[in-house]
């Protein structure tokens, strides 16, 4: 660990902070290799760039441009993950999908004029964090803190995050106020009318934050490469790690059980019809939806549950002008280590201003210590236990299974958070007790746990594979 004594001075504040740099410098020295690097942002509207008058002007895009200028020898890709409306809640169901599986070496998350300040934010954020850190590719991460013009944000809860895990903070929500008053400027000047998105000199001052803070660690890199065995030791906990195992589906990856009188869309599924039920099977421990929600009348609501337990209501009606937006929903948590059923049903009532029933639903979660899929899959009637040797393992091994029939089968390797990183590719199987023998490239997967994953027509099965 590397760490980086920073003591930040802008106008009268002061504000002093240990942070790791090792990751960071991991990709600069990767950069200044002249290898290709991928910047990766995650956050809110303002993140996406809202409001800026060109791509170009977006504080992401400036700060992108900081590492193009550093590091003029690599090609320098940036992944912008932003999705307006939306907080960590939604954010860590997301991330793996939206950003880790372009493998980032650089990551900023932004989540905090979105988040509130409460326990499940604290929750949510960590296991953002926590996502990142396990990440294969050891991307370096920052930490950035937005305001409201009027001071809104919710980054206090995400404040202890940072510190616990060594961290930079880049916090413009206590640096701004002194920062424009040494330079004369009004705050106003940096926000749009509505008081909550930057315009152009608002997204400058924000990059302006985070490159300051990157010049800083860039003036120390050192000579000898990072050790990247180093970088796989992760702080326990502060709050839970319940949020850094979580998954997404969406219409193109889930199949109901049960639909009547569901149409899917290019959004997810819709209904306008009394008592439609649209039901999935899920595991997982902490159950939830996206559901998208806007001022038209036609909006209705719906009714949901797990398996036979308490009802709960959502509206898809509301008041506010902008839209749609997505909606963040629990369903229910604290759930058993099996398979549950999701129920929803177009309910037969609406919101006073509305006058319909069109409900839609964007996509599914689930979060937790899900084992249950695991053990399922190991278990299925075509094999009987599939046993992996040597297990741990280094780059050669042989997989032991028996296959009632002869058939095309699919051999991969994907992290425990699902990211794909081995794929064999199909290849035809005899019936009968099977060896089959893989080889990985030395250096193809780095030390940690992983899914050997055996596909074919009617199912998956996979088995815990240990990398040494």
């Amino acid at each position: 660990m590397l760490l980086n004594f920073c003591i930040h001075i802008h106008g009268q504040s002061q504000f002093t902070q240990r942070y790791d740099t090792a990751r960071i410098y991991k990709a600069m020295q990767k950069a200044q290799s002249g290898a290709p690097i991928v910047i990766g942002v995650i956050g809110g509207s303002i993140t996406y760039g809202s409001f800026a008058t060109t791509p170009a002007k977006r504080w992401t895009n400036l700060v992108t441009d900081w590492w193009k200028s550093k590091f003029p020898q690599s090609s320098v890709t940036l992944v912008n993950a932003g999705i307006g409306g939306t907080g960590s809640d939604i954010g860590v169901h997301r991330l793996r999908q939206d950003l880790l599986d372009y493998n980032p070496d650089f990551v900023v998350v932004e989540f905090s004029v979105n988040d509130g300040a409460n326990e499940l934010v604290a929750q949510t954020m960590e296991g953002l964090v926590r996502q990142v850190l396990h990440n294969t590719n050891y991307p370096g991460l920052m930490m950035l803190m937005l305001r409201e013009q009027n001071g809104g944000t919710g980054y206090l809860a995400h404040k202890p995050i940072a510190f616990h895990y060594n961290i930079p903070c880049i916090n413009y929500a206590e640096w701004i106020d002194a920062k424009v008053a040494q330079d004369t400027v009004p705050i106003a000047n940096l926000y749009f009318e509505d008081g909550l998105h930057p315009v152009d000199l608002g997204m400058q001052y924000i990059a302006n934050f985070v490159t300051d803070e990157l010049d800083s660690i860039y003036k120390h890199l050192p000579i000898t490469l990072i050790d990247i065995d180093s970088l796989s030791n992760i702080a326990s906990p502060l709050y839970s790690d319940f949020y850094e195992h979580t998954e997404k589906y969406s219409h193109s990856t889930i199949t109901p059980s049960e639909n009547t009188g569901w149409n899917v869309s290019e959004n997810g599924w819709n209904s306008n019809t009394i008592g439609a039920t649209l039901s999935f099977d899920m595991n997982g421990k902490a159950l939830s939806f996206l559901y998208t929600r806007h001022n038209s009348p036609e909006r209705g609501r719906v009714e949901v549950w797990v398996d036979n337990g308490t009802h709960k209501y959502f509206d898809s009606y509301w008041t506010s002008t902008w839209g749609p937006a997505l909606s963040f929903a629990r369903i229910a948590e604290n759930l058993p280590d099996t398979i549950h059923q999701v129920h929803f049903k177009i309910h037969n009532t609406h919101n006073y201003y509305s006058s319909g029933y069109n409900f839609e639903i964007f996509n599914l979660q689930k979060a937790g210590h899900y084992q249950s899929l695991i053990t399922k899959l190991e278990t299925t009637p075509y094999t009987n236990k599939l046993i992996v040797s040597p297990n741990p393992i280094k780059d050669n091994f042989s997989l032991h299974f028996y296959n009632d029939f002869s058939t095309l089968y699919e051999f991969s390797v994907t992290s425990l958070t699902g990211m794909k990183v081995v794929d064999w590719g199909k290849q035809w199987v005899e019936a009968g007790e099977i060896s089959k023998q893989f080889s990985l490239d030395k250096g193809q997967l780095k030390q940690g746990v992983y899914l050997l994953h055996i596909t074919r027509s009617n199912g998956t099965s996979c088995v815990k594979l240990v990398v040494r």
